[in-house]
């Protein structure tokens, strides 16, 4: 039986300097306040290492997650996997 994994992707044109836009971005105790979706987001920019993560679901239910940082490219981009 195959896994069916699915994958989140978003991109957006932010009118503002890269520098000002990765400090937001990396800026992880404050997620809380500008994403309504992500209510904690304990990553250290350290690839292959897990860390948790606190969603917020439609219903309002907090789910805990550990994903795995997969690739951290400063002001570039940066990817996890986990299991919601």
């Amino acid at each position: 039986m195959p896994i069916l994994m699915k994958e989140v992707c978003k991109s957006i044109t932010i009118d503002a300097p890269i520098d000002t836009v990765w400090s937001v971005l990396t800026d992880y105790k404050a997620y809380p306040d500008w994403n309504p979706t992500i209510r904690h987001l304990g990553m250290k920019n350290k690839v292959g290492k897990s860390f948790n993560l606190k969603i917020k679901t439609g219903s309002g239910k907090i789910v805990l997650a550990r994903p795995k940082l997969l690739a951290f490219k400063y002001q570039d981009s940066y990817r996890w996997q986990g299991k919601v």
